[in-house]
Order: C-alpha cells, then sequence, then structure tokens
C-alpha cells in the first residue's frame, strides 16, 4: 500500500479530495479538469485596420481578470479557463464576446454610430473662489530687471 505525504491527507481532510498531481484541479474547489490556456491575437478596428491600443479583454465570468491591449493592438491573456468567454471592448465600438477556445488571430471590433440630439455642459464656481478677489485681465505687468549701472526698472506692458 502506497503512503499518503501530510499535504495529500490534509487535502481530503479538509474535503478538496482532489489528486495532488494537478493542481488546477482544486481551482474553484471542484475536482473537474478544468484545463487553462493562454490565448494571443489582435484588436483591430473592421473599417480601417487600424489597431486599438487600449482595448479591454476580460473574462465574461470574473470582469475583474482582464487584460489591455498594447500600442499595436496585440493582448495576451494566460489561466483562461478552456469553458470560459471573453469579452473584448473599446470605448465607441460595439463589445465582443467570444468563445475561449475558438479566439482567432485579429478580432474585428465594429464601430458604434450613437448620435446625440443635444449636449448641454454646465459649470460651477466653488465657493472658495470667490474670496480670492479678481485679477485684472486687461493689463500685465512685466517685471525686467536690468541691472545697468545697478538700477532695477519696472516695465508695464499692455496687452
Amino acid at each position: 500500500m502506497k503512503k499518503k505525504s501530510l499535504f495529500q491527507k490534509q487535502m481530503f481532510a479538509t474535503g478538496m479530495g482532489c489528486p495532488v498531481d494537478d493542481p488546477w484541479s482544486n481551482y474553484g474547489g471542484s475536482c473537474s479538469n478544468k484545463s487553462l490556456a493562454s490565448v494571443t491575437s489582435r484588436v483591430v478596428s473592421k473599417s480601417d485596420n487600424m489597431p486599438l491600443p487600449g482595448a479591454n479583454i476580460y473574462l465574461q465570468s470574473d470582469p475583474t481578470k482582464g487584460v489591455a491591449t498594447n500600442q499595436e493592438g496585440i493582448f495576451n491573456m494566460d489561466a483562461i479557463p478552456s469553458n470560459g468567454k471573453i469579452v473584448i471592448s473599446y470605448i465607441g465600438f460595439k463589445p465582443m464576446v467570444i468563445d475561449s477556445t475558438s479566439v482567432p488571430a485579429v478580432i474585428y471590433l465594429e464601430e458604434d454610430i450613437q448620435t446625440l440630439d443635444d449636449v448641454i455642459v454646465t459649470a460651477t464656481k466653488p465657493d472658495n473662489l470667490k474670496k480670492l478677489g479678481w485679477i485684472a485681465l486687461g493689463t500685465l505687468v512685466v517685471f525686467a530687471l536690468a541691472r545697468k549701472k545697478d538700477k532695477k526698472k519696472e516695465v508695464k506692458a499692455k496687452v
């Protein structure tokens, strides 16, 4: 009979009970054989084939696990479950959901053209700025120090 190591005994005692040979078999607390993959691809605009730097790529099941494309639109994402889906999104483009087992070498995102009827921009002035006082904008005072025989001159210029 084969003796079990202390680590194997602790795993069975904690209820995990998965084989020690596969460290990822405990991922998520179940003994299912989840194979993890690595994906490398390029994200470009469908209309002009230009790369999309800074596009977001993340797992649909866990949006906190993701990466962004580099300046050439290329990304590399590790530890993707084989049954997972990844989401590719970029501002101004329609998001795309792809199965992790069928990621193409180049991902084409379509533009999402939406127009706004009217845009109203409002601003408020903080109360603490009212206490500072006003600055005269019509006159610009330039101080030029001329060291001619140790004399200092003050020059005023109008704007």
